[in-house]
């Protein structure tokens, strides 16, 4: 999985993707993603655009046969993001955004097939989400300034409640 991600992230993103480690567990139903960094493109000054200490949820996996599907947790730490206006007035999150396959424009939504069983539908509860330690650093270099904004944390619990709710 570390592997996939470095290739097909560097790929899409015409950046560096690299990553420090990946941890999966089918038996209890947990994953995370440790150490995600993406690379400015040319032009630009930072080694970063994004990076990521910690994504990680835990499934329960008891709940995969039931009408609504429950996640036990998903947490989110340290998501740092480094915005650069380059000195040809370029933004790097912008670039790498060109080079996605979709040019960073997104494609039609194709009309999908009405559902027959509205009671079949998936749905989600999820019991507890948290997000914490989260950065953004801007740079301008034609100003010759330099900003950061740290983000509170925050969680929430109990996401779709006893019923869960249907994705989008």
């Amino acid at each position: 999985i570390k592997m996939a991600i470095e290739k097909f992230g560097s790929q899409a993103t015409q950046t560096a993707v690299r990553v420090s480690g990946v941890k999966i567990s089918l038996k209890d139903g947990s994953g995370g993603i440790y150490g995600l960094s993406v690379g400015n493109p040319k032009g630009f000054k930072g080694k970063y655009a994004f990076s990521l200490g910690e994504v990680g949820t835990k499934i329960n996996i008891k709940s995969i046969p039931e009408e609504v599907k429950v996640i036990d947790d998903i947490t989110i730490k340290a998501p740092k993001i480094y915005v650069e206006v380059n000195k040809d007035k370029k933004n790097n999150l912008e670039e790498i955004q060109k080079n996605l396959p979709a040019g960073g424009k997104s494609k039609p939504r194709a009309k999908e097939p009405k559902k027959k069983d509205k009671g079949k539908e998936t749905k989600l509860r999820i019991r507890r989400f948290h997000f914490s330690k989260a950065n953004v650093h801007s740079l301008v270099v034609p100003l010759n300034k330099e900003y950061d904004l740290n983000l509170p944390a925050f969680e929430m619990y109990n996401i779709g409640g006893k019923n869960g709710y249907t994705p989008p």
